[in-house]
């Protein structure tokens, strides 16, 4: 396979979680559309480097574009370092939006602070940190004790952002004498991030900026802009020094894939370069395993996606070795065997080769029909501890979550409550004939609906003697509010109230997901 694209870091850190799954993008096959909750999740990043834009200008903006936009920004680089050396020890010039080539690889660089003696590699990311937890950021970031690694929540990042480093070094050195720069000038990787323990101020809450969108074929990409007045200060961003995590990077990117495994970033894209330009894939049945659970190349009705390529089929089962609650690949080994994958069934295994959590799934897989806990079945209601009497309610929450808050003093990704649903039945015994859907709760208007939500609650289950949810969700929301409200600075008239009617609530509430899984 020729190299006539260029390997761009998405397809870098792709191919380190799966080599066949990049070559599936490379062979053009589709692996999903866009759909509204990823336009939302890409409008939420567009919003932070909105902010990190209006908090520090850029002497330059590279053009949008690919390959073909590396010449100008190869010119640009030179130009700002040439007044870097004049500017001495100074502010540093900014650069946003750089993209670079150096032979295989494309790379477009968020952020760069051109020293005279460094270059700052910033990677802005939607991920949130706290700097004042007892571990400190590299608590957070780092195992700290046993073998260095990265820990796995933030091994995308840091391989994100090592791909970047790499090949900023390789293209300065191939580079050096066309740029004006040492060929060893240091990279200071960085990720900037979103602070857990920031508060939005007047000019960066949420009202401060502007979305537009452009629609391309079946995408819709979202571009923001900060349209308030421009801010001097933020808390919503946290920058943390990236140096351990490259680093360790350079001898082991942590890669999921077993033919990088093991090896450095560095050795990581000289492998997968290799694999693209020899056309030497791994076979697909050496390669499949339990990730494949989630792989996007899993595509419905499509039978010719990556997925099927990779399986020859798309495992439809219902007791099938993928649907193994938490199963792990020497499980998956012993299910395949020489089974045909898609065929792989978890009756397969034997009991010693089950966990305690997964047995009973086993035995209803191996005798073909449902478990059912008798006493749970005889006396659902007491199974989820209701009371005799009073009223009974059912209760749902729905919430959003913003990375800029919405309100001045919120904090970033706070819960926030815009909708509840209830249905309250006279007493237990009650058939669910008799039962009432109340009013309910929606705002989609206001910046802060907390206060208007607790009160709608309390006044329409107030009198429940209990009110049931499935999961820990409406708890946890529930106290993030009260929380946020006691920690208020300027209480208004009635937050006492309205605390004590969360704790009301609190005292009540009683979760189906616990009771329905111990059944």
């Amino acid at each position: 396979m020729p190299l006539h694209r260029p390997i761009t870091k998405s397809d870098f850190k792709l191919a380190l979680d799966c080599l066949l799954k990049f070559k599936h993008k490379r062979d053009g096959l589709d692996a999903g559309e866009d759909d509204d909750m990823l336009r939302l999740l890409s409008e939420g990043g567009g919003a932070l480097e909105a902010l990190s834009e209006a908090l520090e200008p850029a002497d330059f903006t590279g053009p949008q574009g690919g390959d073909e936009t590396a010449p100008a920004c190869m010119a640009a680089v030179r130009e700002q370092y040439a007044k870097a050396l004049k500017h001495g020890t100074g502010d540093p010039r900014r650069m946003r939006e750089v993209t670079i080539v150096d032979g295989p690889f494309l790379g477009r660089l968020d952020l760069l602070r051109i020293w005279k003696d460094r270059i700052e590699l910033v990677e802005q990311k939607s991920k949130s940190l706290s700097a004042s937890g007892a571990r400190g950021i590299d608590g957070e970031l780092y195992a700290l004790t046993g073998t260095a690694r990265v820990k796995s929540p933030w091994v995308p990042y840091m391989q994100d952002l090592a791909f970047q480093a790499e090949l900023l070094r390789r293209w300065i050195r191939a580079n050096a004498e066309v740029l004006g720069i040492p060929a060893a000038i240091a990279i200071v990787p960085k990720l900037l991030l979103v602070n857990k323990d920031g508060a939005a101020g007047p000019d960066d809450c949420l009202r401060n900026f502007e979305s537009a969108y452009v629609i391309s074929g079946r995408k819709v990409r979202a571009t923001v802009r900060h349209t308030g007045t421009p801010p001097t200060s933020s808390t919503l961003l946290l920058e943390a020094d990236a140096s351990r995590g490259i680093s360790l990077m350079a001898s082991d990117a942590q890669s999921e894939e077993a033919a990088l495994r093991g090896a450095g970033i560095g050795a990581c894209m000289d492998k997968i370069a290799g694999a693209v330009r020899s056309g030497n894939w791994p076979a697909a049945r050496d390669s499949i395993g339990t990730r494949c659970k989630g792989c996007e190349c899993r595509i419905a009705d499509d039978p010719d996606s990556g997925f099927v390529r990779c399986w020859g089929a798309d495992p439809e089962g219902p007791d099938h070795i993928l649907r193994l609650s938490r199963v792990t690949d020497a499980q998956f080994r012993k299910a395949v065997g020489s089974e045909e994958p898609a065929k792989a069934s978890l009756t397969a295994l034997g009991r010693k080769d089950l966990s305690a959590s997964q047995v009973r799934q086993w035995e209803v897989a191996c005798a073909g029909t449902p478990w059912i806990d008798p006493t749970f079945a005889a006396d659902p209601i007491t199974g989820l501890h209701a009371p005799k009497s009073g009223v009974v309610a059912f209760l749902d929450f729905e919430t959003v979550a913003f990375q800029i808050p919405a309100r001045v003093g919120g904090k970033p990704f706070e819960k926030v409550p815009f909708q509840f649903e209830a249905v309250t039945l006279p007493t237990a015994a009650s058939p669910l004939v008799n039962r009432v859907g109340r009013d309910g709760f929606l705002d989609l208007v206001s910046t802060d609906p907390r206060r208007d939500f607790v009160r709608a609650l309390h006044a329409q289950l107030g009198a429940a003697s209990i009110i049931h949810h499935w999961s820990r969700y409406e708890r946890v929301v529930l106290e993030s509010i009260r929380e946020s409200l006691v920690t208020e600075t300027a209480k208004p008239p009635g937050d006492d109230e309205h605390i004590a009617a969360i704790g009301h609530a609190l005292g009540r509430i009683v979760g189906q997901m616990g009771v329905t899984k111990g059944a």
